[in-house]
């Protein structure tokens, strides 16, 4: 697929679709597969070496169900047949396995190409990419029973760590304006063993974890898990090890020709849901947000002319 973009200049610039990795095509079609589908969707998802270099026989044998169930997961992924899957998956595993650095210098070596489309419009078209298929793809009815649960709960703890950790402060900060009972739960901030010990059935927590996963994290779910607490965890992956744990999760595709996770469809996600828990939210929270916009301005925190 091409996008067609015209320059102030006239210049036409003809910018290919940033490939999709195989767990991206599971994440778009996971919510449409039946149960059996499901299973071998996320043994893919988990093991892509495993269904890149072994036989369809070998593979549906270790998961004991039959061969032709990958061949329709293939189908059901746009992949046509299962030579298709193997194929996606060994290209998976190559831009997987790229450490951090190494997609750094993949970015160097692209910027002497003459060729090259400019950076600017590869990512760009990535990020709205993942926008749109997010848009096709979200459970939208489930996204309204996290924000229905995260409004009744008594209250509501967002964890992170490394990258993700300074997003759950964001999310905080927007959510303490109009809640007094959200709060932030980070890696390193020491606090995770007494929040655990305090939670119950009727407290919400959401984990936002990106691969790498932190193992901080992955732990921190097994042991909310445990609470009774309602757990939704916001990933990049339907193999993200803290899913198991979960009550709720969404896996949002961020593929992109940088060297870093984009975290911007999992932003759009996090506004989407703030603005869903407002919109069910009381009289209060609006009050709340009144208040707290006069005594910042009242101590000076927001410019006055």
């Amino acid at each position: 697929m091409f996008l067609i973009l015209t320059i102030a200049s006239a210049t036409v610039l003809r910018i290919k679709e940033w490939p999709l990795l195989i767990r991206d095509h599971i994440a778009i079609h996971h919510a449409d597969l039946t149960p059996q589908l499901r299973v071998a969707a996320n043994y893919v998802a988990e093991h892509p070496a495993e269904v890149a270099t072994r036989s369809l026989r070998t593979v549906a044998t270790h998961l004991n169900i039959p061969p032709v169930t990958f061949t329709r997961l293939s189908k059901a992924l746009g992949l046509g047949g299962y030579q298709g899957l193997k194929e996606l998956c060994s290209k998976s595993i190559k831009q997987q396995s790229q450490s951090f650095s190494d997609r750094a210098k993949n970015l160097q070596i692209s910027r002497c190409e003459i060729d090259k489309t400019p950076l600017f419009y590869q990512h760009t078209r990535a990020i709205t990419d993942n926008i749109h298929e997010m848009d096709k793809t979200i459970d939208v009815k489930k996204l309204q029973q996290v924000a229905d649960e995260m409004n009744k709960a008594n209250r509501v703890y967002l964890v992170g760590a490394l990258a993700s950790a300074h997003f759950s402060r964001f999310w905080s900060y927007i959510a303490r304006l109009a809640f007094s009972n959200w709060y932030v739960v980070n890696e390193g901030e020491g606090r995770l063993a007494s929040t655990i010990n305090t939670l119950d059935t009727n407290d919400f927590v959401v984990i936002i974890s990106k691969a790498p996963h932190a193992e901080w994290s992955i732990l921190a779910a097994r042991e909310i898990r445990q609470t009774g607490a309602q757990l939704l965890v916001l990933t990049d992956t339907i193999s993200c090890p803290a899913i198991q744990y979960s009550d709720f999760h969404f896996a949002i595709s961020d593929g992109s020709p940088q060297f870093f996770s984009s975290y911007v469809s999992l932003l759009v996600l996090i506004e989407t849901l703030m603005g869903m828990v407002i919109a069910r939210a009381g009289e209060d929270a609006p009050r709340h947000i009144e208040a707290i916009e006069k005594n910042n301005y009242r101590l000076g925190k927001y410019w006055q002319e």
